[in-house]
C-alpha cells in the first residue's frame, strides 16, 4: 500500500517544465510609471501533475512584483522569487531565473502629440505624393514625465510606397517611445490615407514658330 500511495503522489507532483520569457508586471501606485527597467521577462521553473505541465503556458504565467503603497519617484531594486510568480492553479513555480529586478518610478503624465507617418521606399518615375491624411491625426501620450519631455510626435509603423501608383489606404500601429510597457499610446493604431498624383514637370521649347490666324 505505501508503494501505491508513493507512485501516486509521484505521478501528481513530480513533473516539471521550464517556461521561458515569463513576463515580469510591476505594480505601482496610480500616478507612477516605471522607466528604466532593467529586465521585462525570466524563465520559471514549475512543477505539478503531468496534466498541468502540459496545459501550462507562458501566456498564464508572470511575475509580479507589487511596490504599491511603499514606494514613491527614483531608482529600486526588488528581490523575486518563487513567491512572486502567478500561475494556474495546479503548476507550482519551484525557481525563478532571476532574484532581482531594478527599475525607477517617475510622476505619471500625458501629452496629446500629432501623428508623424513615417513613409519607406521610392515610388515609380513621374508619381509623387500629393497628401497625406491620418485619422486620427493627434493621439494621447502617455507615461513617464521624463520620457515624455522632449517627444514631439508619434510615429506609426514604417509603409512601404515601393513601386505604388495608386492612391490607398492602411491601418497602422504606432510606435510608443522609449522601452516596452513605458508609456502608452491611445489610440494605437490610426487610419492612414495616401493619395498619390502623377509628377508635375515643367519643359521650355525654343524657337516656336508663331502663326497668325485670320
Amino acid at each position: 500500500l505505501s508503494v501505491i500511495v508513493w507512485y501516486a503522489i509521484r505521478e501528481a507532483t513530480s513533473f516539471e517544465a521550464t517556461i521561458e520569457d515569463v513576463p515580469i508586471e510591476i505594480l505601482r501606485d496610480e500616478g507612477l510609471a516605471v522607466l528604466d527597467q532593467n529586465e521585462f521577462s525570466t524563465d520559471v521553473r514549475f512543477s505539478g501533475s503531468r496534466t498541468d505541465i502540459r496545459e501550462l503556458t507562458r501566456n498564464q504565467a508572470r511575475v509580479v512584483v507589487d511596490v504599491r503603497g511603499r514606494a514613491k519617484e527614483g531608482p529600486l531594486t526588488v528581490a523575486i522569487g518563487p513567491g512572486n510568480v502567478a500561475a494556474p492553479r495546479g503548476a507550482r513555480p519551484v525557481y525563478v531565473r532571476l532574484d532581482r529586478v531594478s527599475f525607477s518610478l517617475d510622476r505619471e503624465t500625458e501629452k496629446v502629440l500629432p501623428v508623424k507617418v513615417d513613409l519607406q521606399g521610392a515610388l515609380p518615375p513621374g508619381v509623387e505624393v500629393d497628401r497625406v491624411v491620418c485619422t486620427p491625426a493627434v493621439v494621447t501620450l502617455r507615461g513617464p514625465s521624463s520620457r515624455l519631455r522632449d517627444v514631439e510626435n508619434v510615429r506609426t509603423l514604417p509603409i512601404d510606397m515601393e513601386g505604388r501608383q495608386q492612391s490607398f489606404k492602411v491601418r497602422r500601429s504606432l510606435l510608443a517611445p522609449g522601452a516596452p510597457g513605458e508609456t502608452r499610446v491611445e489610440p494605437d493604431r490610426v487610419q492612414v490615407e495616401i493619395e498619390l498624383t502623377e509628377r508635375s514637370v515643367l519643359r521650355t521649347v525654343e524657337r516656336v514658330d508663331v502663326a497668325v490666324l485670320t
